[in-house]
């Protein structure tokens, strides 16, 4: 909480002051009431977003998709960013990977760990992970998106403490599920295209671009928003 003080400090005095974790569905019953993220996580996506320079943003929530749909879910993905990415070196060479499924992080020691992304995520099936195997074999050698790279939230964190020290917040918030799921749809809001699944093809549409791509086994596609 140490973080937050200076806005809890700022914040009209109360009787009460609540805060809840697990919110999912609405607790007010104005509809314009302004809750806004922390001040502090805004300016870490905003330093994430430049450090990492021009990117197309997916945002692929798999836990609720029938696990049948999954395998050409993904294929569909990858289509999807070939005909987005094109042949023009000049746009966007990598692609801001923000999604619900677990990663894997190589510990000194060299063992690998996984970091649950979600708090309710917890049944991984074969199905799944082939999925995410046919999306990251297309970015191998002879894939479809050959020559093209793709990151996710752990990895551009790990590269900016690196390159420019002090991230404000020590790793244990940062691997919070809560916390990473704000940072990485607030990284994909500042990103050049955005991609995001079908109602068969993810858990939810996603709602916090005007515009963007939708893959789904159809294709279908919208006016994009750019940069």
């Amino acid at each position: 909480m140490e973080y937050f003080s200076d806005e809890l400090a700022a914040l009209p005095r109360s009787d009460v002051l609540a805060i809840e974790w697990d919110l999912r569905h609405p607790i007010f019953p104005e509809p314009n009431i302004d809750l806004q993220y922390s001040h502090a996580l805004v300016e870490l996506a905003e330093r994430l977003a430049s450090f990492t320079g021009s990117y197309i943003a997916v945002h692929w929530q798999l836990e609720r998709v029938p696990v049948e749909n999954l395998a050409w879910c993904a294929a569909s993905l990858v289509s999807t960013l070939r005909s987005v990415l094109g042949d023009d070196d000049s746009g966007p060479q990598l692609v801001w990977f923000a999604t619900d499924y677990h990663t894997f992080s190589e510990q000194p020691s060299g063992v690998k760990t996984k970091s649950a992304r979600s708090g309710t995520f917890r049944v991984v099936t074969p199905e799944h992970e082939e999925a995410m195997n046919i999306l990251q074999d297309a970015f191998q050698t002879g894939g479809d998106l050959e020559g093209y790279a793709m990151t996710e939230l752990p990895s551009q964190i790990k590269r900016l403490r690196m390159f420019e020290g002090n991230v404000q917040f020590e790793e244990e918030i940062l691997e919070d599920s809560g916390v990473s799921g704000i940072l990485d749809k607030l990284v994909a809001m500042q990103s050049q295209v955005f991609v995001s699944g079908s109602k068969a093809c993810s858990k939810t549409r996603c709602v916090f671009m005007t515009a963007g791509v939708i893959f789904d086994q159809r294709q279908t596609t919208v006016p994009l928003r750019s940069k």
